[in-house]
């Protein structure tokens, strides 16, 4: 079960049953169907159960949305970027302290930075770093230069921070799980199973923990109608239609 309190499991189809053996193994986490179950096939999803509604989510960065953003923006027209990069003229190596879906990550490699990006839940790990090898098998050199750039992986961001000497990268990245929103619209199905697999709360523990370890800034994507992380007043901000990012400078 995780902290949330969904049941995990991980079902393999048919061809695919040692392979879900051993990530079963490698998880701890039961094969068979529960609250929030990984499909394991030629291309895998996550299936989640909410009451009497199902969700699905996949990834796919070879193809769809996220690819086409590599391929048609302007760089650092995408605000993530704009934010990580600020003035500088080089790209900044980031740490992404919650990686989730990687969509972000993605971008900010494909802006030429190097990126670490870490994700605590184990299913949305798995998921994404299965469509990351999917993708690397894609024969678009351009596409596999970003690959290069991007390191994703399963981990507990509040444990591997404090490990980390002050400035192991330039610019530490959170976007923790949003607050919930004051109208009663519902949010897109991919973040919620986000919100229902992931702990609300992380990110006020992480922020002191990344100004202390980062090399230039931290940044934190909010909710334009969110108040600032942990209650803690950013430097400066930067507009994002419905979202903003937040920064905020070191602090030793």
């Amino acid at each position: 079960m995780s902290a949330t309190g969904c049941t995990l499991g991980i079902i393999g189809a048919p061809g695919f049953e040692r392979e879900a053996e051993i990530l079963s193994a490698l998880l701890a986490i039961p094969l068979g169907e529960a609250d929030a179950t990984l499909y394991v096939e030629a291309t895998w999803w996550l299936q989640l159960r909410q009451g009497d509604e199902t969700l699905k989510l996949s990834a796919d960065f070879a193809h769809g949305q996220l690819d086409w953003r590599r391929k048609h923006s302007s760089g650092k027209a995408e605000p993530v970027v704009k934010a990580v990069w600020g003035r500088a003229n080089t790209p900044p190596s980031v740490f992404d302290a919650t990686g989730g879906l990687a969509r972000d990550s993605f971008l900010l490699a494909a802006s030429g930075c190097q990126v670490q990006a870490m994700e605590q839940h184990p299913l949305i790990a798995a998921l994404i770093d299965k469509a990351l090898q999917d993708a690397a098998l894609s024969d678009d050199p351009a596409l596999q230069s970003v690959l290069q750039h991007l390191h994703y992986g399963h981990g507990n961001s509040a444990e591997f921070l404090p490990l980390q000497s002050p400035g192991f990268v330039d610019v530490i990245y959170l976007d923790p799980m949003f607050p919930p929103r004051p109208s009663a619209a519902k949010v897109k199905k991919d973040m919620q199973v986000l919100q229902a697999l992931t702990e609300t709360g992380l990110g006020d523990e992480l922020l002191p923990l990344a100004r202390a370890k980062a090399g230039q800034k931290v940044i934190v994507k909010r909710p334009s109608y969110a108040p600032p992380l942990a209650n803690s007043k950013p430097s400066a901000q930067l507009p994002a239609g419905l979202n903003r990012f937040d920064i905020y400078p070191t602090q030793r």
